[in-house]
């Protein structure tokens, strides 16, 4: 899987990833998956909205508003 470009060592792919399975089934699994990629990397909530994944955005997500989501849920 690509990691998208963050300053802040962001693995936004992963964060999304967990961040969809909550939303289909809540489990403590998707927690689990979300703390395991966040130990070692930057938060939801480290994300500081410079940019840098807008521009390398293959579908063009708002992925800095999306970050705040996936925050809102397991932060």
């Amino acid at each position: 899987m690509e990691v998208i470009y963050s300053p802040k060592n962001i693995l936004i792919p992963d964060l999304f990833s967990a961040y969809n399975q909550e939303i289909e089934k809540t489990s403590w699994t998707n927690r689990s998956f979300y703390n395991l990629h966040t130990t070692d990397n930057g938060k939801a909530s480290s994300c500081i909205r410079c940019g840098n994944c807008k521009m390398i955005c293959p579908q063009k997500l708002k992925i800095r508003d999306l970050l705040l989501k996936v925050k809102e849920v397991f932060e």
